[in-house]
This record gives structure tokens, sequence and C-alpha cells, in this order.
């Protein structure tokens, strides 16, 4: 049974290790409180229909711009210049679109977190991320906290 204050199961294996702190703990945000940050079944419905339409908009997005991160062709007739300015618009293009891929399969785990039942929780600490870090990134894997960590480690 799916407990509608986390969207984890009852007799889900991380529901009982939520909230321990594990002495010498790397993770500095284990045994910290998180008020409140349980999402609701509201919360959790409109999150699970906005990483839908996420995934369907990032599939459109890479649909439209497959064309654009082909290589320029040498046998073009055109200038110097201009295959200079398409030789960079054709690299622009496919680093969005390693970014646009990556950010795919961000909500792509998302969803399958959805469907396990494990939504919401950071991967790294395994509290509850928050419905407001959800809301401006529903793939996010890791709560403020640890992505703080992460960003300052390889930052």
């Amino acid at each position: 049974m799916r407990n509608p204050r986390h969207g984890l199961r009852d007799n889900h294996p991380k529901v009982a290790r939520r909230g321990l702190s594990a002495p010498g703990s790397e993770f500095p945000c284990i045994g910290y409180h998180y008020p409140m940050d349980d999402l609701t079944e509201q919360q959790f419905a409109e999150l699970q229909t906005r990483l839908t339409g996420l995934r369907e908009d990032l599939q459109a997005l890479l649909a439209s711009t497959r064309d654009c991160a082909r290589p320029v062709s040498l046998d073009e007739p055109i200038g110097r210049l201009t295959r200079m300015d398409a030789m960079q618009q054709q690299s622009m293009s496919a680093a969005n679109r390693q970014q646009t891929e990556l950010r795919l399969r961000q909500v792509e785990q998302a969803i399958g977190l959805v469907r396990n039942g494990d939504y919401g929780l950071c991967r790294r600490c395994e509290h509850p991320i928050g419905f407001a870090r959800l809301s401006a990134r529903p793939e996010s894997p890791y709560c403020l906290v640890c992505q703080d960590e992460i960003d300052r480690k390889h930052g």
C-alpha cells in the first residue's frame, strides 16, 4: 500500500531507514530535519504529470534539432566565413542536444522511480527532496544539501 505522505509503500525498506542518522556518515543531511517536505497526493500527481509532459517536450525538441547537429558538408559551395559560421552553429547545436539528452535520461529515471515508489527521495541520503525543489526540477535526484556537496566536490 502506498503511503500518501511520501509516495512509498508502507512496507518499503527505505521507509524504515528514513530519518535515521548514521554515526560518522559522509552525508551532511543525515539527521537533519526536513519539516513538511513529504509530498502530498496532489503534489505527487502534479509532479508525475509534469515529468510526463517534460519527457514529451524533450523528445520533441530532440526530434526537431536532429538536422542542426549534423556535420557541415565540405561539398557545399559556400564561402569560408559562412562555412565557419555553420560549423560553429553545428557545434553549439550538438552541445545543446547533449544537454537535452542528459536531461531526458534524468526525466526517464525519475519516471522509473515513480513506478518503483522511490520518487522524491534523495539518492544519496534517502531523505525527502522537497516539493519546492521538485517543482523547479522534477527530475532532481538529490536534495539541496547533497546537491550542494556534489557541486562543491566537482566544481
